[in-house]
């Protein structure tokens, strides 16, 4: 009998501005629990990856321009094709660097370090890093200094990572599709993902080279996530002048 004497001793007014504040409050909790998740909470790529068991599936086989098909034909040297009988080719005889794509595509594994607007991506074996900058404007690639392994941005599309790269130099090394050399309009685009519960990591690549291709070259590569514990990148070098060309 109090508590009902004392609220209703309030005046009409008090009671009117109580409902009235009661009424917002609620409104904003509501708000609050329906709000959408923040836009720039994304995936982290960072670890050490090695490829699973079978991780190429290609969309279709590429589709060589006459040019391409003439270019892969062998033009070794003799010193080279003594070095091809024994299954070693130009590149390793040499020690030209991998870069990508294909230093992404090899049997040792790569470390990714990813902060919010950038991502490095390194081969354990004879590589440079590969830098992508997350949220730069995409460069004209007329004015890109080239590089080994182009100049990269990357872009947020909901959960991926798309990955844009332009600014090949054609130096010796394996190009953007076999041994063809890249051009100065070779484009590789590389659609980052985690699948089973960040244990995969998946990425579609679309390369696209009017000089080799007639169509782009699409293919989904996967690799799987090693413990920190037991794994990090062992970084390895070659040494072009010893006898057996292959010792790291």
């Amino acid at each position: 009998m109090t508590r009902l004497f004392f609220f209703g001793s309030k005046s009409p007014a008090f009671v009117a501005l109580t409902v009235i504040a009661f009424a917002i409050c609620s409104l904003a909790m509501a708000n609050a629990a329906s709000a959408a998740p923040d836009p720039e909470v994304h995936p982290n790529f960072s670890g050490i990856w090695e490829r699973t068991a079978t991780p190429l599936k290609e969309l279709a086989p590429p589709a060589f321009t006459a040019r391409a098909r003439e270019a892969l034909k062998p033009k070794l040297t003799p010193g080279e094709a003594i070095w091809e009988e024994h299954g070693i080719g130009v590149d390793d005889a040499n020690c030209h660097p991998r870069r990508q794509p294909w230093m992404l595509l090899q049997s040792a594994p790569i470390s990714i370090v990813q902060d919010g607007d950038k991502m490095i991506l390194l081969y354990e074996k004879r590589s440079a890093p590969m830098h992508v900058y997350i949220g730069r404007d995409p460069p004209d690639p007329a004015k890109v200094s080239l590089s080994l392994n182009g100049y990269s941005v990357g872009r947020w599309e909901r959960d991926e990572l798309v990955v844009d790269s332009v600014g090949f130099s054609d130096r010796p090394g394996h190009g953007s599709v076999k041994t063809l050399p890249f051009r100065p309009t070779t484009r590789i685009t590389k659609r980052f993902s985690l699948a089973k519960n960040g244990g995969e990591l998946k990425v579609r690549f679309t390369i696209t080279e009017p000089e080799w291709l007639e169509t782009p070259y699409v293919y989904d590569f996967t690799w799987r996530r090693l413990p920190y514990a037991t794994n990090f990148a062992l970084i390895e070098l070659c040494d072009a002048r010893d006898p057996d060309r292959l010792k790291y």
